[in-house]
């Protein structure tokens, strides 16, 4: 029987291997360490802060959360939710101008990614409620009251819309490279992402996965003895988004008025962009609230990033700028998160 498995897997490693919804994943892992549109290296990235550990009570085990924590105590609380594969890393180029402007940046990272450990590991199940679950205890543990926004890259913009959605703190969303209504073309046939998931959690099966899904890796030319951790467990992640639910939730934000600040850019190769245009226009983002950025950084079209008058939802298109826009179009990204927070600030406290 288990050689028959293996066999069987044999087949897939010699034709599905090569199918765009594998490779997604050794794409991702280029692409999480440096923005493929910039060309950086790895002394071009900032360091990250020190990380702190918090122990966190979750589904009748804990979790003891790794975590960056950067900025004024009593600035406007940003929670930013990455992708996966990700981590703190993510958002490095963040942490020192966010808090020179002054906002409370704050970067979990969610098991299985190198940091963060769960006591009881079948108590965590890669699911997007799981990942929100344990985002709410967490903000509890830091006794944090109010998130003037909640910032979701990639993946993690499921996690970002459901925490908006159903609770009260949240006042805003900031979606950056973010999944859409519907699986992207490069974990399309969504079923083989599935499929490899539920091989990955079988206790006989894992190992020939594993070992297929290293050789792909090394078959893209990278060293295999570099695989990030992360890379399985992101897998199994994507095939538990919950597509359906992730509409839902942008749905009922949109519905009780939360402002939606979104970020993409055109020639993403992870997540297409017509996928977060079409959440921008479900947001009924007016066509004058949507900037348009060329390849040099130049607004051709749109709502100018100093136009405080303006109201939201606001998009941010880039021409260029791969899967990390907050990367390469830095200086961009920070003004405009920066006024995003201070107009959800301002107006979340004179409602209280």
């Amino acid at each position: 029987m288990v050689f028959s498995l293996i066999r069987s897997i044999s087949f897939l490693h010699s034709d599905i291997f090569r199918t765009k919804s594998v490779q997604t994943f050794i794409e991702i892992m280029e692409h999480s360490s440096a923005s493929a549109e910039t060309k950086m290296n790895e002394n071009s990235i900032p360091s990250i802060p020190t990380v702190d550990y918090v122990t966190v009570p979750f589904n009748q085990t804990s979790s003891k959360v790794g975590f960056v924590d950067v900025g004024p105590r009593e600035g406007p609380v940003v929670v930013a939710l990455h992708g996966a594969p990700g981590g703190v890393q993510d958002f490095a180029e963040l942490y020192g101008p966010l808090a020179d402007r002054g906002i409370r940046f704050i970067v979990p990272e969610f098991p299985g990614f190198g940091r963060t450990t769960v006591e009881d590991t079948s108590a965590f199940d890669e699911s997007t409620l799981a990942r929100v679950n344990l985002v709410t205890n967490f903000l509890k543990v830091l006794n944090i009251k109010r998130v003037t926004s909640v910032l979701g890259h990639s993946m993690g913009a499921a996690a970002a819309f459901h925490l908006a959605a159903n609770s009260d703190i949240v006042k805003s969303v900031i979606y950056v490279n973010g999944v859409g209504f519907s699986p992207q073309g490069n974990v399309r046939p969504y079923w083989l992402t599935c499929l490899w998931a539920n091989l990955l959690e079988n206790s006989w099966t894992k190992p020939v996965v594993s070992y297929f899904l290293s050789s792909a890796y090394a078959l893209k030319g990278y060293d295999t003895s570099k695989i990030p951790m992360g890379m399985n467990v992101g897998i199994i992640s994507v095939s538990r988004l919950g597509f359906e639910k992730h509409r839902e939730n942008i749905s009922r934000v949109k519905d009780r008025r939360l402002p939606v600040l979104s970020a993409f850019s055109k020639n993403d190769r992870l997540i297409e962009w017509n996928l977060p245009m079409e959440v921008v226009q479900f947001l009924e983002t007016p066509d004058e609230s949507i900037s348009w950025f060329d390849s040099d950084e130049q607004l051709v079209n749109g709502r100018r990033i100093d136009n405080d008058a303006a109201s939201f939802p606001w998009a941010v298109v880039f021409e260029r700028g791969g899967h990390f826009v907050h990367r390469s179009h830095l200086s961009i990204m920070v003004t405009c998160i920066a006024r995003f927070i201070e107009r959800v600030h301002f107006a979340s406290e004179s409602q209280m």
